[in-house]
This record gives C-alpha cells, sequence and structure tokens, in this order.
C-alpha cells in the first residue's frame, strides 16, 4: 500500500510539472480519458487530485462506450471544463476501410482483425 501511495503522489506531482511546462509555453491542453468507464477505482484520484487542480487551462475529453454509471461530486464541480461523450463502435463496414487505408489488404487478416476488434475504435487504433 505504501509503494501504491507513493506512486499517486508522483505520478499527480510529475503530471502537474508537465502541464505547469506546456502552460509556461502558451500550448494548449486538452486531456482525453478513454474507456474511463472501467476506471471507476481511479475516480477518486483523477477527478479529485489529477485534474482537478489543473483545469483554469485545460479542457477534459471523457470517451467510452458507456455513459459514466456515477458522476462524483468533482466532476459536477469542474462544469464545462469536462465534455462527455460516448463512443459506439464503428460499422463493420466503416471499420474495414479503415483497416484498408492503413494498409490491412490481406482477405484473412482483415477478416480475422475486424472479428477480434469488434470495431472498437481503441483496439483498430492499436491494431495497425
Amino acid at each position: 500500500q505504501m509503494y501504491l501511495n507513493s506512486a499517486e503522489v508522483e505520478l499527480t506531482r510529475e503530471f502537474y510539472l508537465g502541464l505547469q511546462n506546456a502552460f509556461d509555453q502558451n500550448v494548449k491542453v486538452t486531456i482525453f480519458f478513454d474507456a474511463y468507464e472501467k476506471c471507476t477505482n481511479l475516480d477518486p484520484w483523477v477527478s479529485g487530485s489529477l485534474v482537478h487542480e489543473a483545469l483554469e487551462n485545460v479542457k477534459i475529453v471523457i470517451i467510452g462506450r458507456d455513459r459514466l454509471s456515477i458522476v462524483g461530486f468533482s466532476w459536477i464541480e469542474l462544469g464545462t471544463s469536462v465534455i462527455y461523450h460516448e463512443l459506439d463502435e464503428l460499422e463493420s463496414l466503416d471499420a474495414e476501410h479503415y483497416l484498408l487505408h492503413f494498409g490491412l489488404t490481406e482477405t484473412y487478416f482483415l477478416d480475422k482483425t475486424l472479428q477480434f476488434t469488434g470495431g472498437y475504435p481503441l483496439v483498430l487504433v492499436l491494431t495497425v
């Protein structure tokens, strides 16, 4: 438990240092969380510590296949700095076009990849 708590503190500190570096260079920052609905055990840290203090200059986009089932007060408090977007799987034809665009043209591998990914965008991106 001691190591986990230390990791949380160190990750948060490094995250803020990186953000401050971006702000010093007048870089606009957007943080994307994909499949955040699968990370509910991390929500108190992410919404309470990680992003809450940095929101003056940051937009947060939460993308997932399912809407967040539990939205904590920390997220509500952030108001318009947070954008939620439900992302459905791609239709089979759209997923196939995506893979073809990136050079996966052999029929056997194309079919197997489509079957494996199920049209889920993040998995598609990771396969090419």
